[in-house]
């Protein structure tokens, strides 16, 4: 019997699922997806990374019916606390792409991210 195989297409599906979902505009129900996936494999990064992002977009917004927005369209502090979001999450590749997008159209917060940015890399390069 192929369990671990069976486990992890299991999730492939339901992350392909969620995806879809994204795509539709259905966010409350992609929050479901992935909460599910989160149930069965705790560790799963891309889904709790998606599941952050999901639900920073719902609070911002306001409205859970409202299209989620895409990193471009925070503000640069919101894009820094997402960032530090991340990090808590010990998700250091998505907390540096945060760091890293404000750096293109805010010069004035340049001063903030370069340490972070480094925190970010170091951890990424560290071996565990």
């Amino acid at each position: 019997m192929n369990r671990p195989q069976d486990h992890r297409q299991d999730t492939d599906r339901m992350l392909q699922e969620a995806e879809f979902y994204e795509t539709q505009g259905l966010f409350d129900h992609a929050v479901l997806v992935y909460e599910a996936v989160l149930d069965k494999d705790p560790q799963n990064l891309k889904a709790q990374s998606r599941l952050v992002q999901l639900k920073f977009d719902q609070e911002v917004s306001g409205d859970s019916a409202t299209a989620a927005m895409t990193g471009e369209d925070l503000s640069p502090r919101l894009a820094l606390d997402l960032g530090l979001a991340y990090m808590g999450m010990n998700l250091y590749a998505e907390a540096l792409e945060q760091f890293r997008k404000p750096l293109k159209s805010s010069p004035a917060i340049k001063n903030e991210h370069p340490r972070y940015i480094a925190v970010c890399l170091i951890r990424l390069h560290k071996p565990q």
